[in-house]
């Protein structure tokens, strides 16, 4: 994990933020700055929003999105953008990004090549 993250973390559009709380990291959120093709600017993709299970429904989710929200501002990103699975235990996550302003705008596809 430790390799990945140098890894992914040495290209300079992808960042990372965490959220500490007892002397741990209690929660993380890493993006990375994309280009539109379809108009001009940039967004920020949200690749991770993870909180431990302990720290959940205390705002640090929302403290680390805002934290994104506020560098975008900064940099004059347009629009934050994730995705998220379909499945049921990812219901309450729904909820909160739609909670927080986020709209249910795309249908993402994938497919493992290995």
């Amino acid at each position: 994990m430790v390799r990945r993250l140098k890894t992914v973390l040495s290209h300079p559009d992808y960042h990372l933020l965490v959220a500490v709380g007892d002397n741990e990291i209690i929660g993380m959120i890493g993006y990375a700055k994309m280009l539109f093709f379809e108009n001009e600017g940039a967004y920020y993709h949200i690749l991770i929003l993870a909180v431990l299970q302990n720290y959940r429904r205390n705002g640090v989710a929302t403290a680390l999105l805002d934290a994104v929200k506020n560098c975008a501002l900064s940099e004059n990103i347009h629009a934050l953008a994730l995705n998220s699975g379909d499945t049921l235990e990812r219901q309450i996550a729904h909820r909160f990004y739609e909670n927080y302003g986020f709209k249910e705008a795309s249908c993402a596809y994938s497919l493992y090549l290995k």
